[in-house]
């Protein structure tokens, strides 16, 4: 069993996020598997997330893709591994939330 690296709450679900980009969590280059789990709040009728990395957590342009971008569903977890060594993650809501006061709790654990 792997030693947990990282366990962050990026996106937090009492808020509504609607668009953009996570908090950060940075394990700089410790562990060797990193997981997104997508809680979504409310009731949604629209909203995709992307897992993604970055060398520097203060780059501006795109960062990269890791695995495949998620639909989100009301009601329905959503988790995203990948395996790898990552300096800089995040979440990426790329299709803006919709629906009835929709929220996005989003945690990534790296171990």
């Amino acid at each position: 069993m792997g030693m947990k690296i990282a366990d962050q709450v990026v996106f937090a679900g009492d808020t509504t996020d609607t668009t953009g980009s996570s908090a950060v969590c940075s394990p700089n280059g410790e562990g060797r598997i990193a997981t997104l789990y997508l809680t979504p709040g409310g009731t949604l009728n629209a909203g995709k997330v992307q897992f993604e990395t970055a060398e520097d957590k203060t780059f501006t342009g795109t960062w990269a893709p890791l695995g495949s971008e998620v639909t989100l569903s009301t009601g329905v977890q959503a988790i995203v591994t990948v395996e790898g060594v990552f300096k800089h993650l995040r979440a990426r809501i790329t299709t803006n939330l919709g629906g009835t006061t929709p929220s996005l709790k989003a945690r990534i654990v790296v171990n």
